[in-house]
């Protein structure tokens, strides 16, 4: 009897302690995520619930490092020059994520990071240990596979480059880089051991893309860009978010979300938001048929009616604020501020006299 009452009883101390040491465990695991939070400080990324792809390099092109679970909290260490990328410090080494798979905060001063110059293979491409065909073959590099480029043969048709596993060459001709940089110069011995290229562009990686009079979607599209074509990057605003760029149109803006750059380290020139948008013109799109007037008054006549959802431009507003000197198919008129939807940046408007 008293053998079995013991039993129950040592039964009962171990089940508490078992209970209390889980309670232990847990608290300490909460203990140690506040104050993980607390030591983290400056710029930090918290991955989202999907969690995030390590990369060797700003974009998903290059080699594979890791995976960062979700809700992990690291340090911001540097921002691609198109910001589409976090360079972060974590447990497995400095890689980089997609800004869309974390969310930043503190980000404020975070430096650009030069990576340098980067290409992309076109086709799946050996990878060889010299610059030519006779060279042994290291690896294939599947195509859309990004690399560093450290260097080239003496007439360019071969770069060196680093890669996933280590440094080799890569046939120019099965890469982006075609035409775009100038072979090394081996004879120039303060020279780095670097391509050199023109000038920093920006690709279009939408299936079309507007090119805007200023920085942002409120302003008037110049035309239509397609996917694949190449402009030299002018300008660019505080942020990095709109690239100033000339083309065939133009000079215009486009938003750096549906751009791929080359051989852009964030040096452009910057423009103010405000300064660009003296030059740029606010869009507004007509809610129902609108009577474009020849002043800014119900009492002028009308010129004519603007058909529902027709784009106009705004170039000014009247002093009351009231109406709105717009360019149309029918020429220059005025409409009523309540006859027109924007997307915002109104505040630019110039009231006219």
């Amino acid at each position: 009897m008293r053998s079995g009452y013991f039993r129950v009883i040592l039964s009962t101390l171990l089940a508490v302690l078992m209970l209390s040491s889980g309670l232990v465990v847990q608290a300490h695991s909460l203990s140690q995520l506040a104050d993980q939070q607390q030591q983290i400080s400056g710029a930090v990324a918290t991955v989202r619930s999907s969690g995030a792809q390590a990369y060797a390099g700003p974009g998903t092109g290059f080699w594979r490092l890791g995976r960062l679970r979700a809700n992990l909290i690291v340090p911001i260490i540097g921002v691609s020059a198109d910001r589409q990328f976090w360079q972060l410090n974590t447990g497995i080494g400095v890689v980089w994520v997609s800004a869309a798979d974390v969310v930043a905060s503190g980000t404020e001063g975070v430096p650009t990071i030069d990576v340098g110059l980067i290409g992309r293979s076109t086709v799946n491409s050996a990878v060889r240990v010299g610059a030519g065909v006779e060279a042994a073959r290291l690896a294939v590099l599947p195509r859309g596979g990004q690399f560093y480029i450290l260097g080239t043969n003496a007439d360019g048709s071969w770069l060196r480059i680093r890669f996933e596993f280590g440094e080799g060459w890569i046939a120019t001709t099965n890469t982006d880089q075609v035409g775009r940089i100038t072979p090394s110069a081996p004879d120039a011995p303060d020279a780095p051991d670097l391509p050199r290229t023109d000038v920093a562009r920006a690709e279009v990686r939408a299936s079309a893309l507007n090119l805007r009079s200023g920085p942002g979607d409120f302003f008037t599209s110049l035309g239509v860009l397609a996917q694949g074509a190449t402009f030299p990057i002018l300008a660019r605003t505080p942020d990095g978010a709109w690239l100033q760029v000339e083309t065939d149109l133009g000079k215009g803006w486009l938003n750096v979300r549906f751009l791929r750059t080359l051989d852009y380290f964030g040096r452009a020139p910057i423009i103010r938001y405000a300064d660009a948008a003296a030059d740029g013109i606010i869009a507004g799109t007509t809610r129902s048929s609108t009577n474009l007037r020849k002043g800014p008054n119900l009492a002028f006549d009308s010129i004519g009616v603007i058909p529902p959802n027709t784009e106009v431009a705004i170039l000014g507003q009247s002093p009351d604020r009231a109406w709105w000197l717009v360019k149309t198919a029918l020429g220059e008129g005025w409409v009523n501020i309540a006859t027109l939807r924007t997307r915002g940046g109104t505040n630019y408007v110039p009231v006219l006299p």
